[in-house]
């Protein structure tokens, strides 16, 4: 009996030994099966670091795209700028003082209150004339018994002009600057002017200008009668006449480079009588 009992405790002892060995096995089996996993997810063809390399592969890639996309933007805009600056117009359309450097149409004179047509859509003023620096837009040229600053006044068909960087000063009163030019739409400055008389854009179809930097005088009745819609004055203008922007009835809003009630002593007090624009302040 005793003996009966001593073997069948034997056999539960080796059935549990044998259960927990197989027990054991399996799991080594899928802790390997797991790590198997593990090691594939980190290392296989798809698996972390793979992933990890392409990521950073693919980014260096955009980044270079990006690169060459931006570096291919800003050549065509520089062939854009270029493409927009033809060259100038022959010499043989003005007439030139070397004395003062200063620039007109041939026989300005003949222009003034004419409305005549020169046969050009653009008119690109040169920065030199026969091999002399061209400094400023107007001439003296004698009329009705007197002697007057001539520029480009009442051309008609004109519609776009390009001044040359060489040029300081849009020179006296009517019939200077572009008086008058009932085409005219669009002008780029040059970026060194300094000085822009009256009457100098009067009477133009011009909706927009960019006065640049450095600028420091405009003179009476500048814009008088133009369709600008807003006006931003730089902040190197000391001198303003009077009513520059007289009966330009499109005009929104001018900015102007100071803060209300401080007005430079050199602005006239009526600089822009018969304007109904918005004075849009400094800091305001």
């Amino acid at each position: 009996m005793n003996k009966d009992r001593g073997k069948q405790k034997k056999m539960k002892r080796e059935t549990r030994t044998g259960i927990t060995l197989i027990a054991l096995v399996i799991t080594i089996i899928i802790l390997l099966i797991l790590a198997g996993i593990t090691i594939n997810l980190t290392i296989g063809q798809r698996g972390i670091l793979n992933r990890a390399k392409e990521a950073g592969k693919n980014y260096v890639k955009s980044a270079e795209e990006e690169d060459k996309m931006l570096a291919d933007l800003v050549k065509d805009m520089d062939n854009w700028d270029k493409e927009e600056t033809p060259d100038p117009t022959p010499e043989e359309y003005f007439d030139f003082d070397p004395e003062t450097g200063g620039i007109s149409i041939k026989n300005a004179v003949s222009y003034y209150l004419a409305n005549k047509e020169i046969g050009l859509k653009t008119l690109v003023i040169p920065s030199t004339y026969q091999g002399q620096e061209v400094k400023k837009i107007g001439i003296y040229l004698p009329s009705n018994g007197g002697t007057y600053f001539f520029g480009f006044p009442s051309i008609k068909d004109v519609e776009k002009i390009i001044i040359p960087d060489t040029v300081t000063e849009i020179a006296n009163n009517v019939p200077s600057g572009f008086f008058e030019c009932s085409a005219l739409k669009e002008v780029k400055l040059s970026q060194k002017l300094k000085i822009i008389s009256g009457y100098s854009f009067a009477y133009t179809a011009i909706s927009e200008i960019n006065l640049p930097e450095g600028l420091e005088y405009i003179g009476t009745y500048a814009f008088w009668n133009t369709p600008l819609k807003e006006i931003r004055i730089p902040s190197t203008v000391t001198t303003v006449g009077n009513r520059v922007f007289s009966g330009c009835t499109s005009l929104e809003k001018v900015y102007v480079p100071f803060k209300e009630g401080e007005m430079p002593s050199g602005w006239n007090s009526k600089w822009n009588e018969h304007c109904n624009a918005e004075i849009i302040y400094q800091d305001s």
